[in-house]
């Protein structure tokens, strides 16, 4: 699990922000535990150094700035990550004497976002969902939320992964007893996708956020259509 603090009078972003966040946790297969403030004050009667991964600090708080705030948590040796919010990209500058792991113009985009944890996600690896395959005689450990689909060539099953491919003997049917059926679906008799890097469903194509293509199979179509109508709503 991860603890993450969102301190804005912003109501709107921060709810924004906040469908973001657990959107992509939710993804990633990590229990996200949000704490949401409107002021610094309200901020700090509830704060304990280390509480936090994360806090995303509105830079226009008032009458408490986002600055002064980062200050007083870095005085309490806080090595947590804090992200500055801002109207526009004036304040920039000064909020890098606090080391923050990030600065963005509201609204956030989810694109950055997304690289922001990706990068920092080193602070809830070992919470991540994975699974253990056999690959070239070496169990290999897969995170999850790396995978972007699974299909089968002969008896070699290969799972796709962002960076890389590994291929393992298990069949698959065998990976895909392992994969949680709320964030994997079977589309195709051989491929199994990742619901969470799926932008769009052309015809009979499944686009993943990568650009790559995955084939939809006839008696698959209709609950791969309801499933991209439900989740992929923004694309």
């Amino acid at each position: 699990m991860i603890q993450i603090a969102i301190c804005s009078q912003d109501q709107e972003e921060q709810a924004r922000l906040a469908q973001l966040l657990f959107g992509w946790f939710q993804s990633a297969g990590v229990l996200l535990r949000l704490a949401s403030f409107a002021t610094a004050d309200a901020f700090l009667q509830e704060y304990q150094p280390g509480d936090f991964g994360f806090i995303f600090l509105d830079a226009n708080l008032a009458p408490t700035s986002g600055l002064e705030l980062a200050r007083h948590i870095r005085k309490c040796a806080d090595s947590c990550q804090i992200v500055f919010l801002s109207q526009d990209g004036a304040a920039a500058l000064s909020c890098y004497q606090v080391h923050p792991a990030g600065f963005f113009v509201k609204p956030v985009a989810a694109e950055a976002l997304s690289e922001l944890l990706q990068w920092n996600r080193g602070l809830f690896l070992h919470d991540m969902d994975s699974i253990t395959v056999v690959s070239a005689r070496i169990h290999r450990k897969v995170l999850l939320a790396d995978i972007l689909y699974v299909t089968v060539s002969g008896r070699t099953s290969r799972i796709r992964l962002l960076q890389e491919q590994v291929n393992t003997n298990c069949t698959l049917n065998q990976l895909a007893d392992q994969l949680p059926p709320s964030r994997f679906f079977r589309c195709h008799r051989s491929y199994v996708v990742n619901g969470a890097h799926v932008r769009k469903l052309t015809g009979r194509t499944l686009e993943l956020d990568n650009g790559e293509q995955v084939p939809v199979s006839e008696d698959k179509l209709h609950p791969v259509r309801e499933w991209v109508a439900a989740h992929c709503a923004h694309s």
